[in-house]
């Protein structure tokens, strides 16, 4: 955009990640400018330059300070900036509201009495804030929104030298709803020009979809947040920090929220919210226990049972009071030191039934030491008739998000090519038994939004940038898609994960004389729209039925190819979508591949009910759901 502008006789960019300075190469390469356009691979703080006239700075996360705005806004200033030069934006002010939200605690610690109850742990966000669409949200607004705090870049030098200074007096917020003060909800306002006449505002209502709202805790327990009354006047103490705002709550009683550090022997444990939403998951875990009960229950009453858990992270699946009386012992694998030490010290607090051994090993590396034979060796050496059964857990073999994660899929078919004959010897389950897969169309104006270029920014036409477009998406929130759906939800199959699943995968790899793969999967309209694409749902499966239920309001899927070929199909009630299923080591289950262009991740194909062909006499073309 700069290099459009008239007048302008040089640009200086600069972009500190690989990969997006690979993007921001093609996108200069793709336009025509009337001026040179230097690209520098570094952060701008390592730039040594000539000033400049003007620097425009874009570096503002949810909570706007995350990225390190401010001493990147300082350097710019004091170093790269002409001193009758000008900075864009100008200002900045940031705006909050107490909320009562549950919901948002589980972003930010496993909660005690949800989940895998993990006796003596501790176990928080990695974040001191998340990043939360609010309008989505379910929450109470407590106070009206107030200014926090005001920040003016052109003052950057004083601003810096105030860093960490509590703002005296508090902030008061006046009590409009009673309720539990759970967090801080804040969001920003920029001012581009001195003036204050072109802003960005990142409001829960109205503000820019390119931004969400920052959720900041006030307490880490539903039991312990400060219950405030209607009429309450209340301080807010703020200060600023180089990458946010520390925050403490005052109420009218003069108690303050707390974020104390935990007691000394409990192990402190730093998590990413995936994980944390995965062991706030109660249904989750009742899924985990139906499914090691029903493991343990179809082995032989007489035998022992030795459990090994291949599950990444954090093994908690281990310390989930489901663990049958009947285990001879567990084994698991941790990926670091530190990561063992903290198992180590959950343990001390447990109450398992049987010794665990935790080993500094990969999945894969824990499969080929427990078994076939069972760990640790026997001192007098191997002896079949007391070797235990076992039950190979692999517990987020579907992650928080809802894809299928591909690398337990290898450890588990490497497993049976490998181990398959020696582990006739020994009775062994495998949780989850099966992966149900399950899919939907999908019509979603915001995901298409949200995964493609379909505007032109400043007026620059990147759409063809192929770096700029993904084949699939992950954790979206149902509520902020929007989705129309096109279609019924099909079974297209169900993978067994004991020991035919080489067997299996070795069929979804198989092509066919048309060289095509085998198995495809017809997707009636049952409503019209434009296909953007195919929500994909993995599940755990029991003897053919799906238990596992779907993560609330997210979903995963693929995304149809959207290209000078493959272009997204508007259907008609009645119109059929042939999905084309394929395994790949490499990209897991499903592999959709468009025909001509460098989309390898689906074959689809859309065909009017109307037409004549063996699509209106099978739903299936080699392989059924059956075959599996």
């Amino acid at each position: 955009m700069c290099a459009g502008l008239k007048g302008v006789r040089e640009v200086h960019a600069c972009e500190m990640n690989d990969a997006l300075c690979s993007v921001a190469q093609e996108v200069i390469a793709s336009q025509k400018h009337s001026c040179p356009v230097t690209l520098h691979p570094a952060v701008s703080t390592a730039l040594k330059l000539p000033k400049f006239d003007l620097i425009f700075c874009e570096v503002f996360d949810a909570g706007l300070l995350g990225e390190h705005a401010l001493p990147t806004i300082l350097h710019a200033r004091k170093e790269l900036l002409k001193a009758d030069g000008l900075l864009i934006p100008a200002r900045a002010r940031i705006f909050g509201q107490l909320v009562e939200a549950p919901l948002l605690l589980e972003r930010f610690r496993v909660a005690q009495s949800a989940g895998v109850p993990l006796k003596g742990a501790y176990l928080r966000n990695s974040e001191r804030y998340t990043c939360e669409t609010m309008s989505v949200v379910p929450h109470v607004a407590l106070t009206e929104p107030v200014q926090l705090v005001s920040l003016d870049f052109q003052e950057i030098e004083y601003l810096y030298s105030n860093l960490g200074t509590w703002i005296d007096p508090p902030l008061e917020l006046h009590v409009t709803k009673a309720g539990a003060a759970h967090a801080l909800v804040y969001w920003w306002e920029l001012d581009l020009d001195a003036a204050g006449e072109c802003r960005i505002h990142t409001s829960p209502t109205g503000g820019s979809d390119s931004w969400e709202q920052a959720v900041k805790p006030l307490t880490f327990s539903i039991d312990q947040a400060l219950h405030l009354h209607e009429g309450d006047q209340v301080h807010l103490h703020l200060r600023v920090q180089a990458d946010g705002l520390e925050v403490l709550l005052q109420d009218a009683e003069g108690h303050a929220s707390s974020l104390e550090a935990p007691e000394p022997t409990w192990p402190d444990v730093e998590l990413e919210e995936e994980e944390l939403l995965r062991f706030n998951d109660t249904e989750h875990w009742k899924v985990v226990q139906s499914a090691l009960e029903h493991a343990f229950h179809s082995l032989p009453e007489q035998l022992p049972v030795q459990v090994v858990d291949i599950s990444e992270s954090l093994p908690v699946a281990l310390l989930s009071p489901v663990i049958h009386t009947r285990a001879s012992g567990i084994v698991a694998g941790v990926s670091s030191k530190a990561e063992k030490e903290v198992m180590q010290s959950l343990l001390a607090h447990s109450e398992l039934p049987a010794e665990v051994h935790l080993l500094l090993a990969s999945p894969q590396q824990v499969i080929q030491a427990a078994l076939p034979a069972p760990y640790p060796p026997a001192k007098d050496g191997p002896s079949e008739e007391t070797w235990p059964a076992a039950v190979l857990v692999c517990e987020d073999i579907v992650g928080a998000s809802g894809h299928l994660r591909s690398e337990a899929l290898q450890d588990l078919a490497l497993l049976w090519r490998s181990l398959g004959g020696q582990l006739k010897s020994r009775e062994l389950r495998v949780v989850p038994e099966a992966i149900s897969l399950k899919l939907r169309l999908i019509e979603s104006t915001e995901l298409e939004r949200r995964t493609r270029v379909v505007e032109r920014p400043g007026g620059v036409d990147v759409s063809e940038v192929n770096a700029l477009s993904v084949t699939e998406f992950l954790s979206l929130e149902e509520s902020v898609l929007k989705p129309k759906w096109l279609s019924a939800e099909v079974d297209a199959l169900t993978l067994p994960l004991a020991s035919a699943l080489p067997t299996a995968l070795a069929a979804l790899s198989a092509r066919g004389k048309d060289g095509q793969p085998l198995l495809r999967v017809r997707l009636v309209a049952t409503a019209e729209g434009k296909v953007n694409g195919i929500v994909v749902r993995c599940l755990w499966a029991k003897a053919g039925l799906a238990i596992e239920k779907q993560a609330d309001g997210r979903l995963a899927g693929i995304l149809w190819p959207n290209d000078a070929v493959n272009r997204a199909p508007d259907l008609k009630v009645g119109d059929a979508v042939i999905v084309t299923i394929r395994y790949s080591p490499a990209r897991g289950i499903i592999e959709m591949i468009a025909d001509t262009t460098a989309w390898r991740h689906f074959v689809v194909a859309a065909q009017r009910s109307g037409c004549n062909g063996p699509l209106q006499t099978s739903c299936y073309e080699g392989l059924s759901p059956a075959d599996f």
